[in-house]
């Protein structure tokens, strides 16, 4: 195994984090809940902009994209076992790294690594005196599994397989071992577990299928997970358990024959009931069950709701749970993610970080109103509707739009910190955030509205949102920009590719190009999603090839903008490099910006500001001027 790291003498904590305290925040962030029924306005409302006076102020790109943030992608935060303290992942220094911070008594923040690469998903010892954390390089998502002291000392990397991803993270109850998936051997992910003294590994579980989030149970026998291993349909997500000691992994039953997804299993502090999500009814909600000899008894249903609701969490005393409603969390348009702090009774939430900075004020930001439209086959689309303030204008009667599309696309747009969209619409852009078909939050239906559809209607329906924006009088319907990342950067694509008529310019993002080449080139578990929603490239090939964007380069004729991260595990550089020679050999008016050290996204500070202030440039060169 690694060998031991060696003892310091001086034991102190590292020096707090300098913040300021005095900087202009709301005191209650505002609901992220993307989907109330009673936020969502009618088509017939006129949505116009409004002044704000002197509250306005005209804001630079640097200042909004670098705001940081508190990371709630890879693993988000931690308390300790006393309840004590929280870890967590923060950009605050430029890239993400590991803090932590006492949650009463002091107002401290200490930071814990200064690696500069990547450093997130913290895990607390049970015995409060580590922290467990992944840290890739350069963005290429292969991390490993490295421990820090509390007081930001020592490190030492556990795993040191740096051509392995490795994720999932969680402690065993006696604190000698963490359980963890990775993908080594060329495998999918499968269960491991691994001896913090030792350094010796065990595989449980065989990686012919993905397997993701194992959970102790409380005597440490056991591991339960998700995986898809429904012999039948692919698409099915069943909860599963192994014994720690070695042994076959056993199917826990929570779907009685119904096609859907359970997954989030967590055990109850006695161990007696699995508390976990399933949408088998429809949507996402909240189940539970006891658990015997391998066997669960009768399913109890804990939520009643029409949208989504997900990730129980048990109380100490087993006799609640707390969970998500369509992801309840510390963000809003106007507030970046940050650690807030509540107890059960309590009326307002006590910020951790703070990450705004004291120079925003939050009023010259914009809120957005929850609208509906119609899209394919009629169906309404819900929508983020975003309009900028009169001061942010420029005199223009009827400004230009922009249609920020999500990826995934099993995600969606919440109301949540977008410093893309805040930067659009400060800068006098209407932003339309639709959730087409195949986004989350709105039951099981829609999200599965796209199986077999990619680029079909769910691009119809942000295409809609173009008409729509038009016809209301929101925006110039001869201004309006695409801008996407991943599959938003498909999307972008495609629809300057078969809605030329609708869009003037785009920005395409790490987005995918040809679905066979990114099927050959993509990550395994990335390949089995393609399968599982799009199809096999070889049976289905004409819809694979109809379906790419590289099949229909030569019909773009609006301005594109193409970004890429040299590193990108998940669509690799080769996808942007086919439509850059597509559009290069076609004559087409374009731009090609690589970042080196970069994956999926851009997670250093100084690129991400640079991602967006050539974006905005490239939407005012191309709509201001239409």
């Amino acid at each position: 195994g690694p060998a031991p790291a060696q003892e310091k003498v001086v034991s102190k904590r590292p020096k707090a984090f300098a913040d300021d305290w005095n900087a202009t925040s709301t005191p209650r962030p505002p609901t992220t809940i993307a989907n109330p029924d009673a936020s969502i306005v009618t088509a017939d409302l006129p949505l116009t902009p409004r002044s704000i006076g002197a509250k306005f102020r005209r804001l630079d790109v640097a200042e909004l994209a670098g705001v940081p943030y508190v990371d709630y992608i890879w693993g988000g935060i931690d308390l300790s076992a006393d309840g004590s303290e929280v870890a967590f992942a923060w950009n605050r220094s430029g890239t993400f790294e590991i803090y932590s911070a006492p949650l009463e008594g002091d107002e401290r923040i200490f930071q814990l690594t200064d690696a500069k690469e990547r450093s997130v998903w913290p895990r607390w010892s049970p015995d409060g005196r580590s922290v467990a954390f992944l840290r890739d390089a350069g963005g290429d998502e292969r991390f490993d599994i490295w421990l820090v002291d509390r007081n930001g000392e020592q490190e030492r990397n556990l795993t040191n397989e740096p051509g392995v991803m490795h994720r999932d993270l969680a402690w065993s109850p006696d604190g000698t071992k963490l359980a963890y998936t990775a993908n080594a051997n060329g495998k999918a992910f499968s269960v491991n577990v691994i001896d913090v003294i030792t350094g010796a590994k065990r595989t449980l579980t065989d990686g012919a299928r993905d397997d993701l989030q194992p959970r102790w149970s409380p005597d440490g026998a056991l591991l339960l997970f998700t995986s898809r291993r429904d012999p039948v349909e692919r698409t099915n997500a069943d909860l599963h358990v192994v014994p720690v000691a070695g042994g076959e992994a056993k199917l826990l039953d929570t779907r009685q024959g119904v096609a859907g997804e359970s997954f989030d299993g967590r055990w109850s502090p006695d161990g007696s009931r699995i508390a976990f999500t399933t949408d088998k009814r429809g949507r996402q909600e909240i189940a539970l069950a006891s658990y015997v000899d391998g066997q669960l008894g009768r399913i109890e249903w804990m939520t009643e709701n029409a949208h989504d609701e997900y990730g129980p969490v048990w109380r100490p005393d087993s006799r609640a749970l707390d969970y998500l409603h369509d992801e309840a969390a510390a963000s809003s348009p106007t507030r970046p993610w940050d650690v807030l702090m509540t107890r059960e009774r309590a009326t307002e939430p006590r910020a951790i970080t703070r990450s705004l900075p004291s120079a925003i004020d939050p009023a010259t930001l914009v809120e957005p109103v929850h609208i509906e439209y119609p899209g394919a086959g009629g169906e309404p689309v819900p929508a983020l509707l975003f309009v900028p303030y009169a001061e942010a204008m420029r005199g223009e009667h009827l400004p230009p739009a922009i249609v920020a599309i999500h990826g995934g696309p099993t995600a969606q747009h919440h109301r949540e910190w977008n410093p893309a969209i805040q930067v659009f619409v400060n800068a006098g852009y209407v932003v339309l955030a639709p959730n087409p078909r195949g986004s989350t939050g709105y039951g099981k239906r829609w999200r599965e509205g796209n199986r077999r559809d990619w680029g079909g209607k769910d691009l119809e329906d942000v295409a809609a949102g173009t008409t729509w924006l038009e016809e209301k009088h929101i925006a110039d319907g001869k201004r309006i920009g695409a801008y996407g990342a991943s599959y938003g950067g498909y999307l972008t694509l495609m629809s300057l590719a078969l809605r030329p008529d609708r869009f003037a310019a785009g920005v395409s993002v790490v987005g995918v190009v040809s679905w066979k080449t990114m099927h050959d080139t993509t990550r395994g578990d990335l390949r089995e999603y393609l399968e599982r929603e799009l199809g096999e490239p070889t049976k289905d090939a004409e819809l694979f090839r109809e379906r790419s964007p590289l099949t229909h380069a030569a019909k773009i004729r609006a301005p594109l903008l193409i970004l890429q991260g040299a590193n990108d595990p998940r669509v690799p550089r080769a996808e942007a490099e086919q439509v850059v020679k597509a559009m290069r050999e076609g004559g087409k008016l374009h731009e090609y910006h690589v970042y080196e050290g970069e994956g999926h996204g851009f997670r250093v500070t100084e690129n991400r500001i640079d991602a967006l202030r050539r974006t905005l440039e490239w939407f005012d060169r191309h709509l201001r001027r239409g």
